[in-house]
């Protein structure tokens, strides 16, 4: 299992983050299936409440090298998420507003075959994420 720490770089520029979900890597593993885990914490900064019904056309990278990819199943019901206000001094806390979350821990699964496994886990050093939301699985 490695750790890593918050990317303080793009936590600190709000040109970057201000409108966003902030998706931040915290752990990935590998489990006893062969299963390859990224737990993140998610925060909702987009200025508005949000319908997530989850991720897609996720990609994990380590120093630009893909190392898993995939497309997740959505959720069948929305999780609520209040959001944050747009200043920097918020990034990096998940509270409650009105009655809702404004952000909380995710678990991104990759079965065998939609990652590379030849890769060591603990020695990935510069991990990024890109994904795009889906907040209308309809579209």
């Amino acid at each position: 299992m490695v750790r890593f720490s918050y990317p303080t770089a793009y936590e600190d520029d709000p040109e970057v983050n201000q409108g966003e979900l902030l998706i931040a890597p915290l752990w990935l593993l590998r489990d006893a299936y062969g299963n390859l885990h990224v737990i993140c914490t998610l925060t909702n900064i987009t200025g508005s409440t949000i319908s997530f019904y989850g991720l897609e056309q996720v990609e994990i990278q380590d120093n630009g090298k893909v190392v898993a990819k995939g497309n997740p199943a959505v959720l069948n019901e929305p999780m609520i998420f209040s959001s944050l206000p747009l200043e920097q001094s918020h990034y990096t806390k998940n509270t409650l507003i009105n009655g809702y979350p404004t952000g909380n821990f995710v678990d991104i699964i990759f079965e065998p075959g939609t990652y590379d496994d030849s890769i060591k886990v603990s020695d990935l050093q510069d991990i990024s994420i890109s994904y795009y939301m889906v907040t209308d699985p309809a579209v």
